[in-house]
């Protein structure tokens, strides 16, 4: 009687710790596809950030050889005006199409400062057209 108490005692312990790490197994599982989940949700946003760093990079290297500093007042001009106040446009004068600068940071990545800027009245200012605005991002 007291073997059969023991098997069954031994039995019920092995079954016990067999379970308990099959619960083991499926926590430590299931945190595995958690951590790979994250670490690809990172990898990916790593990824499009990089490559948004790249367009940016292209876009700030395209626009420096269209308008580089050194060609102000010879292929284009910033401008402003009370017309629009606060904001800087650059007109670029083989077109004649003014461009808003659409951040201080895209206006410091080409280089530019606020002494190249001029001012408009807004009747020279409102007979150009506008184009689209330059920004990066």
């Amino acid at each position: 009687m007291i073997t059969n108490i023991q098997n069954i005692s031994q039995i019920f312990y092995n079954f016990t710790v067999g379970f308990g790490l099959l619960l083991a197994g499926g926590v430590s599982i299931k945190a595995l596809i958690e951590w790979r989940t994250e670490v690809n949700e990172k990898k990916k946003k790593d990824d499009e950030n990089r490559k948004k760093e790249i367009r940016n990079n292209n876009k700030i290297l395209e626009l420096k050889t269209k308008y580089h500093k050194k060609e102000d007042g010879i292929t284009f001009q910033l401008i402003k005006s009370s017309a629009k106040p606060g904001y800087i446009y650059l007109l670029d004068l083989t077109t004649n199409i003014i461009h808003h600068v659409g951040s201080s940071s895209t206006f410091h990545a080409l280089d530019y400062n606020s002494s190249m800027v001029k001012r408009l009245d807004p009747e020279k200012f409102n007979s150009f057209e506008e184009g689209d605005k330059i920004l990066i991002e």
